[in-house]
Formats: structure tokens, sequence, C-alpha cells
């Protein structure tokens, strides 16, 4: 395995999404599939720099949306 020439910061990621047309329902509202797929790319970037793996997801539990965003 590669290792880069400085230590990757660990401490802070930021990822922003954007929500595009195929990501949202006629009334403006995200669809929650495509809010689970970012937590899902979210968690893995995270997981993958915190260990210097490949990672996979394995489980996901209870996910409940209270509000529309």
């Amino acid at each position: 395995m590669n290792t880069p020439s400085q230590p990757l910061d660990r401490s802070e990621t930021t990822f922003r999404f954007l929500a595009e047309p195929n990501s949202v329902n006629f009334g403006g509202k995200v669809h929650g599939g495509a809010l689970m797929k970012w937590i899902d790319e979210t968690a893995y970037a995270c997981a993958a720099v915190w260990s210097g793996r490949y990672c996979v997801t394995v489980s996901v539990g209870n996910i409940r949306f209270r509000r529309p965003i």
C-alpha cells in the first residue's frame, strides 16, 4: 500500500451534495433513497480514510425521515 507523503487529517471531513432534478420529487423534496445514497457515500469515504483500506457498507439500521427536506 502506498503511503502519502503527509499523513491524512482524519479530524474533519466535509461533504456537500447537490439535490439535482432527478433527486427530488415534484414538490422539490429530496427522495429518501437519494439521501440514503449520500449517507452511504459519506460513510464509505470516512471509513476508507480512517482505515486506509477499501470498505463496504454491511448494515444500515433504523433510518427514519421525520420531515421532508
